[in-house]
């Protein structure tokens, strides 16, 4: 069974022996997988691209459907099944480094060497064109290594913070 959330209204997707049931009614229905992330779903003759984005919590999924983000509820049992794609797309993903967004100055650095932050914890202030930036953490990482100094001026894309993740 799959419950699917769309915006805020909920659908119940189930098979039995006889086919697909949507909301209880019997729908003709098919699904073709294409790899770990990519399904078509075909319903009464009209076809969805299903991508799968990230798993949220327990037995949510975060999807994108024919362009449109939305959260699924899935049995154990389908999470189970692309668990590992999911954990290796996870690690595949993460962010490694802090690059410039844009030349600036270097005003302030609020993290020490093997620090650890959580996602968005501000890191550093960027100034540039007379405005301050806070630069924050992508993502839960420890600070591998600084490669800048207060009051160092920096071109757009020049390497500010390593992480380890």
């Amino acid at each position: 069974m799959w419950r699917v959330r769309f915006k805020d209204k909920f659908f119940e997707v189930r098979r039995d022996h006889f086919g697909w049931l949507l909301d209880g009614k019997r729908k003709n229905f098919e699904v073709k997988r294409w790899d770990d992330f990519t399904y078509d779903v075909f319903l009464e003759g009209q076809r969805f691209r299903i991508l799968v984005l990230e798993e949220l919590e327990e037995g949510w999924l975060r999807v994108r459907i024919q362009g449109k983000e939305v959260c699924l509820q899935v049995a154990p049992s389908c999470i189970a099944a692309i668990e590992p794609a999911l954990q290796k797309r996870k690690a595949q993903s993460r962010i490694t480094r802090l690059e410039a967004p844009m030349p600036g100055i270097i005003k302030e650095i609020r993290v020490k060497q093997g620090q650890q932050v959580q996602k968005g914890e501000p890191l550093l202030i960027l100034e540039a064109m007379k405005m301050e930036n806070v630069l924050k953490a992508p993502d839960a990482v420890r600070i591998a290594a600084i490669h800048v100094e207060p009051n160092q001026p920096v071109e757009k894309a020049a390497l500010l913070i390593t992480f380890d993740v």
